[in-house]
């Protein structure tokens, strides 16, 4: 029983990104000592750490996504965010696009809103949340998650009148077409997923 429980803390540690908090341009050393993957390259590093651009001083938020693959940075200010995600390709830095932002793929959404409702990316001030990274799939296509906000169709958006907040996994294998596939209503316990066609 306890080598079970222990094989299942082993495996869920690799299902969730690893973060720390730092000022602009950490050094390699403390980039490494923070990421699981442990086998990235000086140069690499040194790279991602010239990307992490904040004013001096300033906390930004370090993350390892997916160990050995997908990394990034984000800042949380009271007047702005940014945020950059890089995929490590040939042992360099590509930055990526985590959001889907066509309207087709909002398109294929409607039909699962609530009637005369349609949704929109969690945001506030014109600045949408980040996606979360659940997991690299076997099939080598990327699962994120990321919120949305039904409004109705009558009603102006200003954000502050969202008829309910909506969870949707989606994927992804080149981080430039997207795949919706289930949707939820976050704020109902009992709701269950719902498969996206």
């Amino acid at each position: 029983m306890k080598k079970i429980f222990l094989i299942a803390i082993f495996m869920s540690s690799f299902s969730f990104a690893q973060s720390f908090e730092t000022n602009a341009n950490p050094k390699v050393s403390e980039i490494q000592k923070n990421f699981k993957f442990k086998n990235y390259s000086k140069n690499l590093l040194s790279e991602f750490s010239k990307k992490i651009i904040e004013e001096p001083n300033q906390t930004v938020t370090v993350f390892e996504h997916i160990p050995g693959e997908i990394i990034g940075w984000t800042n949380h200010r009271g007047s702005y965010t940014s945020s950059v995600t890089f995929k490590i390709v040939n042992n360099k830095l590509v930055e990526i696009n985590t959001l889907p932002n066509d309207e087709k793929f909002m398109g294929k959404l409607t039909k699962y809103a609530p009637k005369n409702n349609y949704f929109e990316l969690n945001s506030i001030g014109g600045r949408t949340y980040d996606p979360e990274f659940v997991k690299k799939q076997k099939n080598g296509k990327y699962l994120l998650s990321v919120n949305l906000l039904s409004f109705e169709n009558t009603t102006e958006n200003n954000g502050s009148n969202s008829n309910g907040i909506y969870e949707l996994e989606y994927e992804t294998a080149d981080f430039k077409t997207f795949k919706p596939l289930r949707i939820k209503n976050s704020e109902l316990k009992s709701t269950k997923w719902t498969k996206i066609n």
